[in-house]
């Protein structure tokens, strides 16, 4: 089975690599091609959909496959507070679209209002924590967690549930 995917960020490879071989029980070919969200560098609420959108648009353009893979990280804000998730746009090769999304985790007021200023997570994650590289596999919430999640498992979990759509149309 192949997947495009709109990133070279070997974290975000590897977990749809593992979601879709995890969710089809069979091997994945994986083809990631570097894919433009035309969003916000730091996106918030309904641009983290369209960024990730975006992307796995983009990559049916470019290669035929089974399956379009779109990621995209960003502030979600809900219920008075602020959340950092990862949203997942799965598109099969009939232009079927589903969104899934990862658990999120809580930011201060103050980290979402330099987020919302145009900083990247990354940056301030690097700041705070002392990460050389946050976008790693690992990423802020291995720090912000004591090393139980990594970055890694919260984009496996947003494809994975954008993936369930796939059982819903059977229903």
């Amino acid at each position: 089975m192949k997947i495009c995917v709109w990133s070279k960020n070997p974290a975000k490879i590897s977990a749809c690599e593992r979601a879709f071989s995890d969710f089809f029980r069979k091997e994945v070919e994986v083809i990631p091609f570097p894919a433009e969200s035309n969003v916000a560098a730091q996106p918030v609420n309904k641009e983290i959909f369209l960024g990730a959108e975006n992307r796995a648009r983009e990559c049916a353009k470019r290669e035929k496959a089974e399956f379009y893979v779109g990621l995209e990280s960003g502030l979600l804000a809900m219920h008075r507070k602020n959340f950092i998730v990862t949203v997942a746009c799965v598109m099969d090769k009939d232009g079927n679209i589903s969104f899934g999304l990862s658990p999120g985790y809580p930011v201060s007021e103050k980290i979402a209002e330099e987020l919302k200023e145009g900083r990247e997570l990354h940056e301030i994650a690097e700041e705070i924590s002392g990460i050389k590289d946050a976008r790693s596999e690992h990423g802020f919430i291995a720090f912000l967690t004591s090393n139980l999640v990594k970055r890694s498992e919260l984009n496996y979990y947003a494809v994975l549930m954008a993936l369930s759509f796939l059982k819903l149309r059977e229903i």
